[in-house]
C-alpha cells in the first residue's frame, strides 16, 4: 500500500537472499513488542524458515491484499515475503484505563466498566463467563471506517432465529461508516426512525452484560465505544437496575417499587395535576389549586419551567466540572426565587415541575428517561387543549402505539401485551436467587 501517512512505517530486510518488508502503524502498535520483532528479524538464521523464526502468539498467513491492509490499519504488523503476508498480532490501542461506569453506579459489587478497547471489553466478559459455549464472532462494518463489531452470545441459550437475523444484517450492512459506533449501528440495523422509545439497552457494566448473556440475550460490542448493546429487550427491561441485586431480596424489592413509583410520577404528576385543577368537580389534597389562575397561563408556565430545567440539565452536562457548581447556583437563584418574586411563575408550577423532574432522574436508563420526558410533554399538550378528555385520549393512543410496537418480532410492551402475570410479578418483586440441581 502507498505510504503517505507519517505513522505508517516500513523496514526492509533480506532473508534467504530474498527481500522481506515489515510494515506497521506506529500509533496502533506495541513499541516494546515491535522492537523485539525487529531485533529478531535482524538475527534470523539462514537455516530456519520464516514461520519457525517468528515468535508470536498469533500469526495469520494470507495472500489477500485487502485482508492484510485491513489488519495493518487495525494495528497488526505485516511481513511481506515471497508474495505472502504474515500478519502478526502487535496491536496496542490508545485509550483510557478500566474505570467505574458513570451512568450505572452501584454501592456494592464490581466497579470495573467497559472502555473504548474492544479486546479489553471482550476480556471483561470472558472473565465472568468461563464456558466454551460463549461465542465471540467478529464482523467488519463500514466501507470506509471498517469498524470492528463483536457479536457475543451463549450457544444454546440465545434465540437461533434472532441470531440468524442479526448475523445477516451485520454481514449485509451497506454503509460507509459507523464512526458514532453503537448509536450509528443501532440506527442502521434496527431502523430506529423517529420512534422515541429505545429499541436496545446500552450497558457499561460487564457484570450486567454477562448476566444478560446467561439469560439468553445477545450483545453487540463495538470498537471505540464504552457501552455494549443488549437485545432483545422489552420496555420493562429498561427499568432494571443492578443495585436491586446487590441488596437483600426484600430491600431490593422496596428499592424497585420506589423507583417504579418515581418513574410514574415523572410522567404523570404534572399532566394529572393540570387535569385535576382544570376540572372543578374534583378536589384532591395532593393537588394544590392556584388562586385566580388561567389554564392557558398555567400551561405556558409549565412549558417555560420544563424548558428552563432542560436547559439547565444540558448546561450542566456541557459545563466543565470546575464551573458547574457556580452555574447551578446562579440558575437556581434566577429560575427559582427571583422568578416567583417577579410573578413570572406560580409556586405550584415550580413545585410540581421540580418533583416531576427529580423523580425522572430515578429512571435507570438514560434513553428511556428522555422518551418518558417527551411522553409527558405530549400529555401536557393534550390536557391543555382538551382537558381530562385529552388525558384519556392520549392514553388510548399511547397504549395502542406500544401494543403494536415490535423489535425483531418481539413485543415491546410484553408482559402486558400479551399478558403474562407471572412475568409481571417477576419485574415487580426481586425474588431470591436459588441454586439449581446439579447437571449430569
Amino acid at each position: 500500500m502507498s505510504n503517505r501517512s507519517f505513522d505508517i512505517s516500513q523496514r526492509e530486510f533480506v532473508f534467504h537472499a530474498k527481500p522481506l518488508t515489515l510494515t506497521y502503524v506506529t500509533s496502533l502498535t506495541d513499541n516494546l513488542y515491535l522492537n523485539q520483532l525487529i531485533s529478531g528479524l535482524l538475527t534470523l538464521k539462514d537455516e530456519k524458515i520464516l514461520l519457525e523464526a517468528l515468535i508470536n502468539g498469533s500469526i495469520e498467513i494470507t495472500a489477500d491484499v485487502t485482508r492484510q491492509e485491513k489488519m495493518l490499519l487495525s494495528g497488526c504488523s505485516v511481513i511481506d515475503y515471497e508474495q505472502q503476508y504474515y500478519i502478526l498480532e502487535t496491536r496496542s490501542y490508545p485509550g483510557r484505563s478500566i474505570s467505574s461506569p458513570e451512568t450505572e453506579k452501584s454501592v456494592r459489587g464490581a466497579k470495573d466498566g467497559f472502555s473504548e478497547n474492544i479486546i479489553s471489553n471482550v476480556g471483561l466478559i470472558r472473565r465472568r463467563i468461563r464456558d466454551n459455549r460463549l461465542v465471540m464472532a467478529m464482523f467488519e462494518v463500514g466501507k470506509i471506517s471498517k469498524s470492528d463489531v463483536c457479536l457475543a452470545y451463549i450457544e444454546g441459550l440465545a434465540d437461533d432465529s434472532l441470531l440468524q437475523v442479526i448475523q445477516e444484517r451485520l454481514t449485509k450492512l451497506n454503509v460507509d461508516e459507523i464512526v458514532m459506533s453503537d448509536r450509528a449501528l443501532e440506527e442502521v440495523m434496527l431502523g430506529q426512525g423517529y420512534h422515541p422509545f429505545p429499541f436496545v439497552r446500552y450497558c457499561e457494566r460487564p457484570d450486567i452484560v454477562a448476566a444478560q448473556l446467561m439469560k439468553g440475550d445477545i450483545a453487540l460490542i463495538v470498537d471505540t465505544s464504552s457501552s455494549v448493546i443488549l437485545l432483545p429487550i422489552t420496555l420493562l427491561d429498561l427499568l432494571q437496575h443492578v443495585e436491586e441485586h446487590r441488596e437483600t431480596p426484600f430491600v431490593g424489592t422496596v428499592f424497585r417499587l420506589v423507583r417504579m413509583l418515581a418513574v410514574i410520577l415523572s410522567i404523570y404528576l404534572v399532566p394529572l395535576w393540570l387535569a385535576v385543577i382544570q376540572t372543578g368537580e374534583l378536589n384532591f389534597r395532593l393537588f394544590v389549586k392556584p388562586e385566580n389562575f388561567s389554564m392557558t397561563s398555567i400551561v405556558m408556565q409549565v412549558f417555560l419551567v420544563e424548558g428552563a430545567i432542560e436547559l439547565l440539565r444540558l448546561a450542566t452536562i456541557y459545563t466543565p466540572s470546575a464551573l458547574s457548581s457556580a452555574m447551578g447556583l446562579i440558575a437556581a437563584i434566577l429560575v427559582g426565587q427571583m422568578a416567583i418574586d417577579l410573578g413570572m411563575f406560580t409556586p405550584e408550577v415550580l413545585l410540581y415541575c421540580a418533583i416531576s423532574n427529580v423523580a425522572g432522574y430515578a429512571t435507570p436508563n438514560y434513553e428511556l428517561g428522555n422518551a418518558n420526558k417527551l411522553v409527558k410533554w405530549l400529555m401536557i399538550i393534550f390536557v391543555g387543549l382538551f382537558g381530562r378528555y385529552g388525558f384519556v385520549t392520549f392514553h388510548f393512543m399511547l397504549l395502542f402505539y406500544l401494543a403494536h410496537l415490535k423489535v425483531f418480532n418481539y413485543d415491546y410492551f410484553y408482559p402486558f401485551i400479551p399478558f403474562d402475570g407471572k412475568k409481571i410479578l417477576q419485574y415487580i418483586i426481586r425474588f431470591p436467587k436459588r441454586a439449581n440441581k446439579c447437571r449430569q
